[in-house]
């Protein structure tokens, strides 16, 4: 990790960490990219609290997995909606865990897809298809175009309410439109 996470000093001032991890940690047990759920929030842990991090006094937010839909996913795709929102959850528990913000991506979809805890699980082989769930899903893992805007709506939201001081924080340079123009 620490090939990845700089340390605290020279130019590079770390001010937040984006964690968003699980989609393809939450494969079917016994595939390739499986991670099991108590190493994948171990994972999240050492990286919410690794000492780099700590150095820079970065904020840290954790973005869930969004949910899979199973119908789009090809035949040898190994995801589940059910393992996928185990994951979710886990993410979430360990945001409280280590007191950083979380983005509860998959409650983000399943709620714009009109789905109630204690519903069937939309995204489910065995649940009609959602075509509100379609719409966020390109291939039942990866986001559409909307997928992402929804995505950036929430975290845009979340730093907003939750990291201010991110959220306001000032450019080390000018908006486009704001910048000299060719010729001026």
């Amino acid at each position: 990790m620490d090939d990845v996470i700089p340390p605290a000093r020279g130019g590079l001032d770390m001010k937040l960490l984006v964690i968003f991890f699980g989609a393809n940690d939450a494969a079917v047990p016994g595939s390739l990219q499986h991670i099991d759920i108590a190493e994948y929030k171990e994972h999240l842990k050492a990286i919410a609290n690794h000492l780099y991090v700590k150095d820079h006094g970065a904020k840290v937010v954790i973005v869930t997995p969004p949910p899979v839909c199973e119908h789009k996913c090809l035949p040898s795709h190994d995801r589940r909606s059910a393992i996928t929102k185990q994951y979710a959850e886990a993410a979430i528990e360990v945001a409280d865990e280590v007191g950083v913000e979380v983005v509860k991506l998959w409650h983000v979809f399943m709620d714009y897809a009109g789905w109630k805890e204690g519903d069937p699980l939309l995204g489910d082989i065995n649940v009609p298809k959602s075509d509100k769930l379609d719409e966020l899903l390109s291939d039942g893992l990866h986001l559409t175009g909307k997928g992402y805007q929804l995505y950036f709506d929430t975290f845009m939201k979340v730093l907003e309410e939750k990291v201010p001081e991110i959220y306001n924080h000032e450019r080390g340079y000018p908006h486009w439109h704001e910048a000299p123009k060719y010729g001026e």
